[in-house]
């Protein structure tokens, strides 16, 4: 669950929000919250992870990037017909 190491500080999902991505924050937050995830139970001793949260998280987060990707390319390389007429 390395993924915890990328956004533990926060500053991924606050990167994404000052650029306008609000959803791909929450989903980044989402997932590393998911990964560092471990209860304990009253003796101290780890809890077994939730592996279903954690590839929810993952899916979610991986769609969302999919998507924006997508969708960035598209505007990046769609040419702008308004600065024609």
């Amino acid at each position: 669950r390395g993924v915890t190491a990328v956004s533990a500080d926060g500053e991924l999902p606050r990167r994404l929000r000052i650029v306008g991505l609000i959803a791909g924050a929450e989903r980044v937050q989402a997932l590393a919250e998911a990964a560092a995830d471990r209860r304990h139970d009253v003796l101290g001793r780890l809890l077994p992870a939730d592996p279903g949260g954690f590839a929810l998280a993952w899916l979610a987060t991986a769609v969302y990037a999919s998507a924006a990707a997508e969708s960035l390319l598209l505007a990046a390389w769609t040419p702008d017909m308004s600065a024609a007429n």
